[in-house]
């Protein structure tokens, strides 16, 4: 996946989570995240608590991992990756 398409998809994550996690969570702290892609670098810093950092963690993974190219969105895709508990 191109650098634009993957650091769009980032963004919505982390915009995702962020939100989620502020309107439904305690204990939150500033998480820092430092990832590297196709010979890139992709640094982000959000606050979280520790359940949606290990589920942020999971979604960068896979996110990653995906095969598709182009990508399409996880919720439409054929042979979805995440594992049924964490969708």
């Amino acid at each position: 996946m191109q650098a634009e398409k993957f650091q769009k998809e980032l963004d919505d994550l982390e915009r995702f989570f962020s939100l989620y996690c502020k309107e439904n969570h305690q204990n939150l702290m500033l998480r820092s995240y430092d990832l590297n892609y196709n010979e890139k670098r992709y640094k982000s810093e959000i606050v979280l608590c520790d359940t949606c950092h290990e589920l942020l963690t999971y979604s960068h993974e896979k996110l990653m991992a995906c095969p598709h190219d182009p990508k399409p969105k996880c919720r439409t895709c054929k042979a979805p990756c995440y594992d049924k508990k964490e969708w």
